[in-house]
């Protein structure tokens, strides 16, 4: 007999009693799990120091900010952003927070960007963020997925989703965003 092909059952673990010494020989079957989202980029914005304004970023200034703020060791790039509205370097005034982060949204519009990057393969984001007043109810959906809430503290928030190399955002209300994670499948 090949025990590959054609194993032998002589032994049952369920009902047989080792009485004496024996060899027992065994046919393995190799089963490959795959390997988990693995982080790909980071924007961190604690990494240097951002000059707040009041005027949002245009699709071309969002990309080069966002460059700036890429943490060491990326596996991918962003190629462009293909739409932002009311996006804004750090916070001027009020809210819970001024330092170490960009606003998505103002008193009076939402905020959203759409971004595209160099791979296709994206499947995970985690957004490290904040409402902008402590009990201001706010809500973030990303690439059209059901929208998570969040009031208060800083909080994290993870979307998965069908690989794409384009990542988009929309935010309710004004929110504090302190680091965006991207991870891909590969």
């Amino acid at each position: 007999n090949n025990l590959e092909t054609d194993p032998i059952v002589f032994w049952s673990f369920d009902t047989d009693v080792v009485t004496n010494n024996m060899v027992l020989y065994a046919v393995w079957e190799e089963i490959v799990v795959p390997a988990g989202p693995q982080l790909a980029l980071t924007y961190d914005f604690a990494i240097g120091t951002i000059s707040t304004s009041t005027t949002a970023f245009a699709a071309a200034a969002l990309k080069t900010f966002l460059d700036k703020y890429d943490a060491e060791g990326a596996t991918i790039a962003l190629s462009s952003v293909v739409s932002t509205a009311n996006i804004y370097p750090g916070n001027s005034s009020g809210g819970q927070s001024t330092a170490d982060q960009i606003k998505a949204g103002s008193s009076s519009k939402a905020g959203a960007m759409s971004l595209k990057f160099n791979d296709s393969s994206i499947v995970k984001v985690v957004i490290h963020l904040q409402s902008w007043a402590s009990g201001t109810d706010s809500k973030l959906a990303v690439n059209g997925s059901a929208a998570q809430a969040f009031k208060g503290a800083a909080t994290t928030l993870t979307f998965e989703f069908a690989a794409t190399d384009t990542v988009a955002f929309t935010f309710t209300n004004r929110v504090h965003i302190f680091k965006i994670e991207f991870y891909t499948s590969k």
